[in-house]
């Protein structure tokens, strides 16, 4: 088999391979972390309106979340949610959101289900589309 100089060699490549790969690991694990505490454009004055159809994916809500400029990082907002145990509770409705929000404040949103709803209602004879916010 091998010699015990070819053993501790190997040894030692192994264990500094492992050491990198701890150390890429913990500033990528920071890297996302501090990533998902920014908003993706803080100086931005835009409200969007954004939809979540039923039975849709937590990977298709952030890909429609990052299309629409309201994050600024898939990954990192698709790993805040995985940290806080959300990725399944995020609810159906339509929202009004903001590049000025935080990854927290907009899954705190989207997990309240603070949904603004369509009514008609009968302004001087005439129909008015009014949003209401539940």
């Amino acid at each position: 088999m091998y010699n015990k100089k070819t053993m501790r060699k190997l040894f030692q490549f192994g264990l500094i391979v492992f050491i990198f790969l701890d150390i890429f690991a913990i500033f990528f694990l920071l890297y996302l972390n501090l990533a998902s505490l920014k908003a993706a454009n803080p100086a931005s004055e835009k409200v969007i309106e954004f939809r979540i159809e039923k039975g849709e994916g937590a990977s298709q809500i952030v890909s429609n979340l990052k299309g629409e400029g309201i994050i600024a990082n898939k990954l990192a907002f698709k790993y805040y949610i995985w940290k806080k145990k959300s990725s399944n509770l995020l609810k159906a409705g339509k929202y009004e959101l903001s590049p000025t929000m935080t990854p927290s404040q907009i899954v705190t949103i989207l997990l309240a289900g603070d949904v603004k709803k369509d009514e008609e209602r009968h302004v001087a004879g005439r129909k008015a589309r009014i949003d209401v916010e539940r």
